[in-house]
């Protein structure tokens, strides 16, 4: 998957923001009254695994790890596409730990308990209605998303995403149309993106829209567009 070079330059930002904004954490194996014992080390603490702190760093650790990896793997990706440094960009990345939107922490996921059945599509540990909204799913958990499924918000409306990367402010809503080629579709379609809009919704930047029909597929490299479009916008790029 190639990634946009702006949406490239704001996810390495992004890791590296949040991984030097805690000391890296380090298992480690220490003598403490005669046993030995598991514990995590960063800076000059030392911290025993079980303990209720130790869980809590744990969670830290675990993040890092994730981290890491998603940021060496970003780092060798733009290496191979472009020859020239990462542009740096000053992002609100929070530290580790810290809760995320508010509004956002009570959104439930998987919140519209209809047709269940129809869910047959499983992709980052979940079951979607569509493929398209599997693939979705798989996209932005590559890139490190965090999201929830058809989450409940306002009224009869259930969103087929709520999504918050960890560096914008907020979440934003996405929305998938499948089946354009209906003119009752269509007109439903039109009628939900007004309701949408009339509830203080900007297109664009607080919810993304993506159409697909028999004749249209909406494909990963169309998606990372506008998703790089809805994210610049958010961060005034």
């Amino acid at each position: 998957m190639e990634i946009p070079k702006l949406l490239h330059e704001i996810l390495i930002n992004s890791y590296e923001q949040e991984l030097s904004k805690f000391p890296l954490i380090k298992e480690v194996r220490r003598r403490i009254r005669y046993e030995d014992v598991n514990c995590f080390k960063f800076g000059s603490h030392t911290i025993k695994k079980r303990t209720a702190y130790g869980q809590k760093i744990e969670l830290v650790y675990n993040k890092q790890q994730s981290d890491l990896i998603q940021l060496e793997t970003l780092n060798s990706s733009w290496k191979a596409l472009y020859n020239e440094p990462v542009s740096k960009i000053e992002l609100n990345v929070p530290y580790y730990g810290q809760l995320r939107d508010a509004l956002y922490q009570k959104l439930k996921d998987e919140a519209l308990n209809y047709r269940n059945e129809d869910k047959k599509h499983a992709a980052a540990g979940k079951y979607f209605r569509s493929k398209s909204e599997a693939k979705f799913a798989e996209i932005y958990r590559a890139l490190g998303i965090d999201f929830k499924y058809e989450t409940h918000f306002d009224y009869s409306y259930y969103p087929d995403f709520a999504a918050s990367p960890s560096f914008i402010n907020g979440f934003f809503f996405h929305e998938h149309f499948g089946k354009m080629n209906s003119i009752d579709y269509q007109y439903n379609a039109a009628v939900k993106i007004k309701e949408y809009v009339n509830m203080g919704l900007i297109p664009g930047r607080d919810i993304l829209f993506t159409f697909e029909s028999d004749n249209h597929e909406c494909n990963t490299e169309e998606f990372l567009h506008l998703l790089t479009a809805l994210i610049a916008a958010r961060l005034n790029l």
